[in-house]
């Protein structure tokens, strides 16, 4: 898979323990590790206090993500003001946010767009065991979630770079760069770099 150039700053939306995130923050970005599960989270900050790596675990609902607070709303940023990463990761996230949650993939692929220039993001298909979970609770109201409708949206905000399938599932691993040119020149606060954060390889399956 073709490299993210000039990696400095790393998201990892639905961190789960961190595996991930430490992956990107040993190849020296600066690296938030952002999931919803308090005990995930807690987890992951145990790990990061006895390793001493830099990654940065916090508790986030990525369907209310933390707003402006404080007097006038001014006084604490917005989560997405506060910094813009080069990559976004979101493994195992997006049937969360689209059944789950009811989000339709064009509100999902725009958010993202305007956050980050690269987003390395899973897709999971209806067969997949956990979107099965998923929809044992409800009826399936999901015509549109399908990999091909999934490219179309992302597509529309996106370039894609490169796709892989998932080693031992059906779910598709997918490389894409914003289509924002005013994202191109971003840079975030973190002095660290690192150039190919994503390299060509195979990659195991995540719980999702």
């Amino acid at each position: 898979m073709q490299k993210c150039n000039n990696v400095k700053a790393v998201w990892d939306l639905g961190a789960n323990n961190g595996h991930y995130s430490q992956i990107a923050t040993d190849l020296g970005a600066h690296t938030v590790a952002f999931d919803i599960d308090p005990v995930a989270v807690d987890s992951n900050w145990r790990r990061v206090k006895k390793t001493h790596d830099k990654t940065l675990p916090l508790i986030l609902d990525l369907t209310a993500p933390s707003p402006a607070i404080g007097f006038g709303n001014n006084e604490r940023l917005t989560i997405d003001e506060r910094q813009k990463p080069d990559v976004i990761m979101m493994l195992a996230v997006i049937h969360h946010m689209a059944i789950s949650n009811n989000l339709p993939f064009d509100k999902i692929a725009n958010w993202l767009s305007g956050l980050c220039r690269y987003l390395i993001i899973e897709f999971v298909p209806k067969e997949d065991s956990q979107v099965q979970l998923l929809l044992k609770t409800r009826t399936d109201i999901f015509d549109d979630y399908n990999e091909s409708h999934f490219e179309e949206v992302f597509c529309e905000y996106f370039v894609l770079l490169a796709k892989s399938e998932v080693e031992d599932s059906q779910r598709t691993l997918y490389l894409l760069e914003t289509q924002r040119s005013s994202h191109f020149s971003l840079h975030s606060n973190s002095s660290t770099s690192q150039t190919g954060i994503l390299q060509t390889g195979t990659f195991q399956n995540g719980c999702g």
